[in-house]
């Protein structure tokens, strides 16, 4: 597998802006920063992301966690990730099941780097609530 090989999705940590950095614990592998940002949405206790790119199709959820005021930082992390690439990555904010804040924008990917991005959650539309394909751990503040 090349690209797609980028993740086992995501380890996924929600944290309250604590660390500023969520991949400064990942030294050495392809990290992505999320730091969602508040617009209608201010509290989640669900976040769904999904990244898409060439070779690199993934979807990963905080389902189960506690709810969490945003804004958020959370790292996603591509341990056999070989190769760089954009990717889209987009985030559903939930609260009781419900979509409550969508957001999306571009972002750059390598080997042993962190990047960051931020997204803010404006209106969902028709975000809905998918079935992700990986659970993740939830916010820890």
């Amino acid at each position: 597998m090349t690209r797609a090989a980028a993740a086992g999705l995501l380890a996924l940590l929600l944290g309250c802006e604590r660390p500023a950095d969520p991949c400064a614990k990942y030294p050495g592998v392809a990290c992505l920063a999320v730091h969602v940002r508040p617009s209608v949405a201010t509290e989640v206790d669900r976040l769904i992301i999904a990244v898409a790119g060439p070779g690199i199709e993934l979807t990963g959820d905080s389902a189960g966690a506690k709810a969490v005021l945003l804004p958020a930082a959370v790292a996603l992390v591509f341990p056999r990730l070989d190769a760089a690439a954009e990717v889209t990555v987009r985030v559903t904010g939930v609260l009781g099941g419900r979509a409550v804040g969508a957001g999306e924008g571009a972002a750059s990917i390598a080997p042993a780097r962190h990047d960051r991005i931020e997204v803010t959650l404006g209106d969902p539309g028709d975000a809905g609530v998918p079935d992700a394909g990986a659970d993740l751990v939830g916010p820890t503040c």
